[in-house]
């Protein structure tokens, strides 16, 4: 009789077992898809400097710049043109601003995600105001003669993209390349005053505005609740380059026979991190 208990409770426990796992609920993997919208916050580092070049020809009604640093000037220096005179005397600035400059950035995006399995592929559109731009000013050293007060203003303002991303998940953890359209608001402006002891010459020039181009980059981000997740991504950007002429803004600057053009690089990186809310 005891034999026979054993026998019984061994052929049913499999059965109960089957039974318990039967009424388990089964596991549910992470779901990706859905429309989301959240917001960002980083921080950012682009080329803010701005590079000049220089060309001169006789004044029209001397003494103008070439009767001052040119080969028979009195600021020339070892009989170089005017140009390369005036900036071995340190009186025209080659460059201004910072090359690598950092500032901050914070805004909101917009997505939607479709997942095939586990590759995810989606849209994603974000605006983040960035506070890059800054001035830089600049003042020739003192000759005797004629001085030189400049002013330079560079830098980003706002940036938007709109982008492909595509991703592998592993479950509640997605990693993701991304690329597509860029296009921000910057600062590229220059302006300069000199003087002789009797007559102000004034130049400006202004290449500011929307700009468009490309953004690239990748991250990764988390699911930590059913529809909310967490991101962390890098971006590079590169809005082209802004090429502008400072001219003369007075008579008295168009007399001189000095032409100034101004070259900017608008490009940088963005590192941010992000909360995403999903439906």
């Amino acid at each position: 009789m005891r034999s026979r208990l054993i026998l019984i409770a061994v052929c049913c426990a499999p059965t109960a077992a089957a039974a318990a796992d039967f009424g388990a609920p089964p596991a549910v993997a992470y779901n990706w898809t859905g429309v989301y919208f959240g917001a960002n916050a980083g921080l950012g580092w682009e080329d803010a400097q701005t590079k000049y070049s220089y060309s001169s020809i006789p004044a029209p009604d001397p003494p103008g710049f070439d009767d001052i640093f040119g080969p028979s000037g009195p600021l020339n220096v070892s009989g170089d043109n005017a140009v390369q005179s005036a900036i071995a005397d340190g009186y025209l600035p080659v460059s201004l601003g910072d090359h690598a400059a950092t500032f901050g950035a914070f805004g909101a995006q917009l997505g939607y995600n479709y997942q095939m399995q586990q590759i995810v592929a989606g849209l994603e559109t974000d605006l983040d105001w960035a506070g890059g731009a800054r001035s830089t000013n600049f003042v020739a050293p003192t000759n005797g003669i004629i001085t030189n007060d400049g002013r330079q203003k560079a830098g980003l303002d706002w940036l938007g993209t709109t982008r492909l991303r595509v991703g592998y998940a592993f479950d509640r953890a997605l990693i993701f390349a991304t690329g597509g359209l860029a296009y921000g608001g910057v600062k590229a402006e220059s302006s300069a005053s000199q003087y002789d002891g009797l007559n102000t010459d004034l130049f400006a020039g202004s290449a500011s505005g929307a700009k468009v181009g490309y953004a690239l980059g990748g991250g990764v981000e988390y699911g930590f609740a059913r529809n909310m997740s967490l991101k962390a991504e890098y971006l590079y950007y590169d809005l082209g380059k802004a090429d502008y002429a400072v001219a003369a803004a007075n008579d008295i600057a168009q007399g001189e026979g000095l032409s100034v053009n101004a070259s900017q690089r608008l490009d940088g990186s963005l590192v941010r991190i992000g909360l995403n809310v999903r439906y």
